[in-house]
């Protein structure tokens, strides 16, 4: 235990050493008061939710509490003016009670009672409104009729829309104090805080499933009123839930100053505040300031992120203890920011936590940025992901493909949407990195689909192409019926110059139109296939010309090299070479069944074979290309 612990022990009486260091006391009265006053707190079962006041409050210079008081505020107060008040409706007065005639206040009922005062609801009759009344109760001691009266001149100086105003302050027909303030036609902070479906949620932010934003926003209003009170020089030293009204149109009050402080001031004598939420400087009875109102902000942030008060325990002592200690709480992953700003708040060092209730709100708001950031970050990591599934697609059709377009889309306005929420969310640039390497991915592969495409596209150089398919057709059959016509006297040698003559034809297509042709792969395919099969062809006749193979045997061979290589081609480069492969299998058949009619079979095929290639290649010119876009 540190010895600023040490000390609040002692003053406290709730154990502990004192420690060689610290500060010397100013005799055992203090001590005494405040250990006197906590043993009287929990021997009258004081809940940690209900304010302790002062025992005395003579040494609070109520008149001197703003910053800017007039010169004679030191001096002796003047005597409090009359109010007059009809007690008839919501009191049971003695039967020799002089009513009130002509009273200005008539009551109506009672709003709250305290273990100060009670708050009624009074009828002004010279305004013709409804006010609050707040009046000690029958019982109430000296001490807290005075922390009335000071109660009204402080809140009475503090004029501020987040303040619940303070219409008049005096004395009642019985010489008690009596407080006029603004009625507020609302509810309690503590109230929304239990019910999620209260009405008067209605207009706030959030909803019924997460009230967060709006309990954050109440909150930062909170802030704009204590930054005025501290301005002023005022500590409230009693925030809570309890104490702040929400107004049926968006406003909100803070209220209940009874045990309200000038700063700076040491209140060893006195143990005041709300157990629950109090400061370790409360506890100790030092000096308060304006983070003293920062630590009961964070207490309320604490309880609006996990739904219990900050101290919470079973005794007033121990809770007492646990404001000395005033140790990290550890939240769970889901409020570790607003969690930190809750800790920070709630330092046990008033210099480690935020100076002013300005710098606490601003956390909060910067806080609200980034969680809107990061909720924007995690929406578009989600469609990145999604993108990158739809990526790993290998046949996308048109509906998956505008998935991805509309999920990249999504992705990068949720980034710069984030971005610009947080330009320091650390965060957003990786998730970027990811898009822009997938999104650079699909380019890179929609260009070599592209390009694979025209590649593959038919319609390149289909002209040259079907002009060539026509000399060489007229060049087959040509051969093919000189070949027919001296069938008795053919020979494996004038084969074989027929060959050279359709190689010759066909050299000649490609010098003529070789870049038309040869502009795609497609074209360099068909020309292949054609070029190679003659190529065989005029070898595999010269070949048997220099051994003498009977003519028959020769074509028969040539036509079963066709079938074998257009039956590849078919498969690789179009079908209809593959229906030009199956003639010359048939015909292959018909050969070996036939050997007789080899040479007459061989020459109708070859060019039955060529005219309708030709035929084919006219009627699919400019088909599309057997591709599968990619998802750009």
């Amino acid at each position: 235990m540190g010895s600023a612990q040490v000390l609040c022990a002692t003053k406290l009486g709730v154990g502990g050493q004192r420690g060689q260091d610290d500060p010397p006391m100013t005799g055992t009265d203090g001590r005494g008061e405040v250990a006197a006053r906590l043993k009287e707190a929990q021997a009258a079962g004081v809940g940690l939710d209900v304010t302790i006041r002062p025992s005395r409050t003579d040494q609070l210079a109520a008149t001197a509490l703003a910053k800017d008081a007039r010169p004679d505020a030191s001096e002796r107060p003047r005597a409090l003016p009359r109010i007059t008040i009809d007690r008839r409706l919501a009191e049971e007065l003695p039967g020799d009670a002089e009513v009130v005639s002509g009273a200005d206040l008539e009551l109506v009922g009672v709003l709250g009672e305290g273990g100060m005062g009670v708050v009624y609801v009074a009828e002004q009759h010279s305004l013709a409104r409804q006010v609050a009344l707040k009046v000690p109760r029958r019982d109430a001691t000296r001490a807290e009729a005075r922390a009335l009266v000071q109660e009204g001149v402080i809140a009475g100086q503090l004029e501020h829309p987040g303040i619940v105003p303070v219409h008049a302050l005096g004395l009642d027909d019985e010489g008690r104090p009596a407080l006029v303030m603004k009625l507020i036609d609302g509810v309690t902070w503590s109230e929304l805080l239990e019910k999620e479906n209260h009405p008067g949620w209605e207009g706030w932010p959030g909803t019924a499933a997460d009230r967060r934003p709006g309990h954050l926003e109440i909150l930062a209003r909170v802030c704009d009123a204590m930054r005025f009170a501290h301005s002023r020089g005022v500590v409230h030293r009693d925030l809570k839930p309890q104490n702040i009204l929400i107004g049926g149109f968006g406003d909100v009050y803070v209220a209940d100053w009874g045990v309200a402080i000038p700063m700076g001031e040491g209140v060893s004598e006195n143990l005041c505040g709300t157990l629950g939420y109090m400061a370790p400087e409360m506890a100790c009875g030092d000096a308060v300031d304006e983070r003293t109102d920062v630590y009961l902000l964070g207490a309320i942030l604490h309880e609006v992120l996990t739904g219990q008060i900050r101290h919470d325990a079973r005794t007033a002592a121990e809770a007492i203890e646990l404001a000395v200690a005033s140790t990290a709480y550890a939240y769970v992953e889901d409020d570790a920011s607003l969690g930190a700003i809750a800790n920070r708040a709630c330092h046990l060092d008033p210099g480690r936590r935020y100076h002013s209730v300005v710098a606490f709100r601003d956390a909060l708001l910067a806080d609200e940025r980034h969680a809107a950031s990061r909720r924007l970050l995690e929406t578009a990591r989600g469609r990145v992901a999604q993108a990158q599934a739809l990526a790993r697609l290998d046949r996308p059709d048109e509906a998956k493909r505008r998935a991805f377009e509309r999920a990249s889309i999504e992705a990068r306005f949720g980034l710069d949407q984030a971005r610009e929420q947080w330009p320091d969310n650390p965060d957003v640039a990786p998730l970027e990195q990811d898009l822009d390497g997938l999104l650079e991915a699909q380019r890179r592969r929609a260009a070599e689909l592209e390009e694979l495409a025209h590649q593959r596209d038919r319609s390149v150089g289909a002209k040259q192409r079907l002009q060539a398919m026509v000399l060489l057709s007229t060049i087959a059959v040509a051969l093919s019926l000189a070949g027919v016509f001296v069938v008795d006297e053919l020979t494996t040698a004038r084969l074989f110059y027929f060959g050279l003559v359709v190689l010759a034809a066909i050299s000649l297509v490609v010098a003529r139109w070789r870049r038309q042709i040869a502009a795609n792969a497609f074209s360099r395919q068909v020309l292949a296939i054609i070029f190679v099969y003659c190529a065989f062809m005029v070898l595999h006749r010269w070949s048997a010309m220099q051994v003498g193979t009977p003519p028959a045997e020769v074509v028969t061979r040539d036509a079963l090299m066709a079938a074998a290589v257009l039956t590849l081609g078919g498969v690789v480069v179009a079908r209809w070479v593959f229906t030009i492969g199956l003639l010359f299998t048939v015909a292959s058949a018909l050969m070996l069944f036939r050997p007789a009619w080899a040479v007459i079979i061989y020459a109708i095929t070859s060019a039955l074979g060529v005219v309708i290639g030709t035929v084919l290649v006219w009627r699919e010119q400019g088909a599309p290309p057997r591709t599968h876009a990619p998802i750009p």
